[in-house]
């Protein structure tokens, strides 16, 4: 479980941060509510702050774990 979460967010990092890939997704992950929170736990917990694209993607994450405990998905 834990080598799927971190290979999401290293995917999820890769995609983010690229320049050229998913405009819409990048505008999303990085709005100012985001930026404050540098863990999965600090997304996880502060879901109702995060933009509607990273609460997204923090709730496939949360699936993928099976899981909606965040403290169990950040392990």
């Amino acid at each position: 479980m834990i080598t799927k979460l971190s290979q999401l967010l290293g995917l999820g990092l890769a995609i983010s941060l690229n320049p050229f890939s998913f405009p819409t997704f990048r505008q999303a992950a990085l709005s100012q509510s985001t930026t404050e929170f540098r863990t999965f736990m600090d997304w996880c917990l502060n879901q109702e702050k995060l933009s509607r694209g990273a609460k997204h993607t923090v709730q496939t994450l949360l699936r993928y774990v099976e899981t909606n405990d965040c403290q169990q998905a950040a392990q």
